[in-house]
């Protein structure tokens, strides 16, 4: 799972993630109808590694948007979908201006042109020249 995050205090990102690693935890091993001795070790056997998150200033636009082009990426990099569109994405609120109740536009992406359409349609030739970098080989 990537997130784009941007915490009203820094210090705060951790906090943030146990939260969201605690909760989607929960939910997924009641669908899955797992169990266990408290709710550690249900997030840690459903997630199985803490989180990994790399900072960066709000103000870095160009970062922002090589960041998100990169988690709307990840499926079709991984092999697991086709195209940019996914169900557990939100691609399409930048391809097709759509409203998930979650999702606000990056101010890079609302940079990238003078209405919504055009930054759209400028997103997405931006996330068709997207091209993965091979990952090095990890030794067991």
């Amino acid at each position: 799972m990537h997130y784009l995050l941007e915490p009203k205090q820094p210090e705060d990102l951790p906090k943030i993630m146990h939260w969201l690693n605690w909760y989607t935890a929960m939910c997924f091993n009641r669908m899955l109808n797992r169990t266990g001795h408290g709710s550690t070790s249900l997030t840690t056997s459903f997630w199985e590694k803490r989180y990994h998150s790399t900072g960066f200033a709000n103000t870095d636009q160009r970062r922002a948007l090589n960041t998100l082009r990169y988690i709307h990426a990840n499926p079709k990099a991984a092999g697991i979908q086709q195209g940019f569109f996914y169900d557990f994405s939100n691609y399409g609120t930048h391809d097709r201006l759509s409203n998930d109740g979650i999702t606000q536009w990056h101010s890079a992406f609302l940079l990238l042109g003078r209405t919504l359409e055009e930054c759209a349609a400028r997103y997405r030739q931006f996330c068709k020249k997207y091209r993965p970098k091979s990952k090095p080989e990890t030794r067991v």
